[in-house]
């Protein structure tokens, strides 16, 4: 019988932004790829190297990019979108930035 994923208690999409006084926010966030190629403990592996986050977050963030084919995993400044995409993509995952 094959292992079953239980859906997270909590589910979220997205890390809250901290607006800095111009409402504008921080513009950038890193993508997810549903890729179908590595494992969900892969996934989660490489989503706590890459966002610091604990390991039920990265579930988290791991079962929304399955069930929706994507998700957005990180928001911030550019540069920190890149280092975290590159984190991810080092770790064969499908990722890139854009526009939030």
């Amino acid at each position: 019988m094959p292992a079953t994923i239980a859906e997270p208690d909590i589910v979220t999409s997205e890390r809250i932004l901290e607006d800095d006084g111009t409402g504008l926010g921080n513009p950038w966030q890193t993508v997810l790829y549903n890729c179908d190629c590595h494992t969900y403990d892969q996934v989660i592996w490489a989503l706590m190297a890459a966002i610091s986050c604990t390991r039920e977050q990265a579930y988290e963030y791991a079962w929304i990019v399955d069930h929706h084919g994507r998700g957005s995993v990180y928001h911030g400044e550019r540069s920190e979108c890149e280092r975290v995409m590159l984190v991810l993509r080092n770790a064969g995952l499908v990722s890139e930035i854009e526009e939030s």
